[in-house]
């Protein structure tokens, strides 16, 4: 199974926003093997804005997406290609 994480679960953990957070954490917690686990591209620029509204600093909210990006690093793949309609 594949499953869409949003934006809010991982805003959820890296925040520990109550009372949320548990929840969020146990959802991301599920072994790979019963479910990969993806996010969106644009969820890294919405994490930041969110969290740089709450955090209101600069040097920690890159902290945050650094932390996100390194524990993903090795999750990163590249979906197959769809293959276009040809033109009629």
């Amino acid at each position: 199974m594949q499953v869409l994480i949003d934006t809010n679960v991982v805003l959820d953990v890296l925040l520990k926003r109550f009372p949320f957070v548990q929840d969020a954490v146990e959802v991301l917690k599920v072994p790979e093997t019963v479910a990969r686990k993806f996010v969106s591209a644009s969820a890294i620029t919405d994490i930041y804005y969110i969290a740089y509204r709450e955090i209101r600093d600069k040097q920690n909210v890159k902290n945050l997406i650094k932390t996100l990006l390194k524990v993903s690093k090795k999750k990163l793949l590249i979906p197959p290609k769809v293959p276009s309609n040809p033109r009629r």
